[in-house]
């Protein structure tokens, strides 16, 4: 596997340095670009500065993948400061310098640096690649900068490089979190038109903007899109999307909720025991929400009814929101605030819990008033 690849080629170097074979240019750069495609930063650097002990000068090679494997790594300043390093040393970066380092930028959230990096490549004479522009695309979306972003689409199209799928879905991101929900469906009209087949991302990026927008009918429409591909199947982040456009809907939103799960996209969420326990991590604030209702109305009341032989009820029922910001799928919403708030609307009371990622709502309770609110409305 691509994981012990790195230590394979170390391994190859160590053993020539052994018989007393000296490592030359070739050895060290299929070294380094090894440990560049595992993300092992520290050890490329260290090999770059070994590389000094045998008097041999890095290449352009050597060193765009040196910046690469920065990049990988998350480590944007090193990456900079490496790209700096290699015009003092008289190796003149090339695009896949410019790239990674661009790229590098766009990961640390610099994208006013990875604009000036594409700027400055332009003024070295070094022509910009769909790849470059795609990192400085993914930089703006990033920063928040719509119309930055599309400016660059624009440029790209002016210098005659075509933008591709990445290139748009950037753009279509970067138009939904700047409130532009309109630009963002023209923009998907636009691949169309081009012969750039969208993407699940692409779709999903369109639909979050129009949930972004309060625009539930086009988010919908989006998303009726999606299924009708033929090459495109909605995942979870399509699901949490629309479900997040579909607000106080909860009709269609548990009918989606429902379809995600049958589908596979929503798995290993739930689990009974003693203590059943609703698992909210990588659901969206609207998935959050309706799985919280689907849980309490559906699932938990008809396991404790269909339980043989009848078990005691349970005395809690956890909800894990998880704490802080860092569910891959979800964008920057709160779950948290989001579901304390659902549950007060729902009548739900909640138990003391000093887990900061843990809502506890007292069961015995909510079953009581569920089975009143069921009882009454089979009565009306």
């Amino acid at each position: 596997g691509v994981g012990g690849q790195w230590e394979r080629a170390l391994s190859l170097l160590e053993g020539m340095e052994q018989r007393g074979v000296a490592p030359n240019v070739i050895s060290f750069s299929a070294a380094i670009s090894a440990c560049e495609k595992c993300g092992k930063w520290e050890r490329a650097l260290s090999l770059l500065e070994e590389m000094q002990q045998y008097s041999i000068e890095p290449d352009v090679i050597i060193c765009s993948a040196a910046i690469s494997a920065c990049e990988k790594g998350g480590k944007w300043e090193r990456a900079l400061s490496l790209l700096e390093e290699m015009q003092g040393c008289g190796v003149a970066p090339n695009v896949f310098s410019y790239s990674a380092a661009i790229s590098a930028c766009e990961k640390g959230g610099q994208w006013e640096r990875g604009l000036a990096l594409l700027e400055q490549m332009q003024r070295c004479g070094v022509e910009p690649s769909v790849f470059s522009f795609n990192a400085a695309i993914s930089a703006c979306e990033k920063g928040g900068r719509w119309e930055s972003a599309l400016s660059l689409l624009e440029e790209m199209q002016r210098r005659g490089v075509e933008p591709g799928v990445i290139s748009f879905s950037a753009a279509i991101s970067a138009c939904g979190k700047g409130g532009q929900w309109e630009r963002a469906l023209s923009l998907l009209e636009e691949m169309e038109h081009r012969g750039v087949e969208p993407s699940v991302f692409s779709f999903s990026a369109a639909i979050q903007a129009c949930a972004g927008a309060g625009q539930p009918e086009a988010a919908l429409r989006i998303f009726g899109d999606l299924e009708a591909s033929s090459s495109n199947n909605a995942n979870i982040v399509s699901f949490n999307a629309v479900l997040d456009a579909l607000g106080g809907d909860q009709v269609r939103a548990r009918t989606l909720w429902k379809l995600g799960c049958s589908r596979g996209c929503y798995t290993d969420f739930s689990w009974w025991g003693d203590t059943p326990q609703l698992d909210l991590h990588n659901l969206s604030e609207g998935a959050a929400e309706t799985a919280v209702r689907w849980w309490l109305e559906e699932a938990v009341p008809g396991r404790v009814a269909a339980a043989t032989p009848p078990h005691e009820t349970p005395i809690r029922l956890e909800l894990i929101t998880g704490w802080g910001k860092s569910r891959r799928a979800t964008g920057d919403g709160d779950v948290r605030r989001r579901v304390e708030r659902v549950l007060c609307a729902m009548g739900a009371e909640t138990l003391p819990t000093a887990n900061p990622g843990l809502l506890v709502v007292d069961a015995e309770r909510w079953l009581i008033l569920w089975e009143r609110a069921t009882q009454s409305a089979e009565g009306t």
